[in-house]
């Protein structure tokens, strides 16, 4: 079972090593990376996944953006296995999913996928209804995850 945090805590506590200065990370630094950017930017590059979201804005810019606002603010889920997940609540729809080729939803929050390996490091929008509020381990709050 994960364990979740609001960022607040996740930083404070050291559980999430926040990046001092997110826009400096290169999100397409790596062979996987550049491939995960173009799957969820690029539309029918992911037509071999079983479900895929496509970002509406499909610039680097806008990529990046997504991430610094989640590196800097999103919800902290903690894996059994310790891979750590970012989650941001965008507030607005960022781009339309397809599973298996049909249209599936329009998704409104980021989730950014291996948060401290700059060589995996990716993200991916999805639909905030799939997700329920669960609760800070260090404070209690609610958090969106």
């Amino acid at each position: 079972m994960s364990t979740y945090y609001c960022h607040y805590c996740a930083v404070r506590a050291g559980v999430y090593a926040q990046p001092g200065d997110p826009s400096a990370i290169n999100l397409t630094g790596s062979a996987y990376t550049l491939r995960k950017f173009i799957e969820h930017t690029v539309a029918a590059s992911g037509a071999n996944k079983t479900i895929n979201s496509i970002y509406a804005d499909p610039t680097y810019d806008a990529y990046r953006n997504y991430y610094i606002s989640a590196s800097l603010s999103g919800s902290v889920e903690v894996q059994p296995d310790g891979k750590k997940n970012l989650v941001w609540h965008a507030h607005q729809s960022l781009g339309p999913a397809f599973k298996t080729g049909s249209f599936k939803f329009h998704g409104e929050t980021v989730k950014v996928v291996y948060a401290e390996n700059t060589g995996k490091l990716h993200h991916f929008h999805v639909n905030a209804h799939d997700y329920a509020t669960q609760i800070c381990a260090a404070c209690g709050c609610a958090v969106l995850l």
